[in-house]
Formats: C-alpha cells, structure tokens, sequence
C-alpha cells in the first residue's frame, strides 16, 4: 500500500507520524477541514 504515501498528500493530508499499531507498521495523516461559507456568515 505505499501507493497511498502519495495519494493523500494530494489531497491535503499531512504526514503526522509513524508506528506500529497491532503489529502493523501505520502512517498516520490528518487534514485541517474549512468552515463553510454558510457557517462564517452565521446564517
């Protein structure tokens, strides 16, 4: 699955850290969501 190292950066995730959970090594990603416009304008 190293093709997904690629994939989400691409999509706005960032790297956040490495580990082994469950005897499976992992790469951890977060992504910062936007507010919508509807929410900003307090409608």
């Amino acid at each position: 699955m190293t093709e997904n190292l690629d994939y989400y950066p691409r999509k706005g995730y960032v790297e956040t850290h490495r580990g082994e959970q469950d005897g499976y090594r992992r790469v951890f990603f977060s992504k910062t969501l936007g507010v919508r416009s509807e929410e900003r304008s307090g409608s």
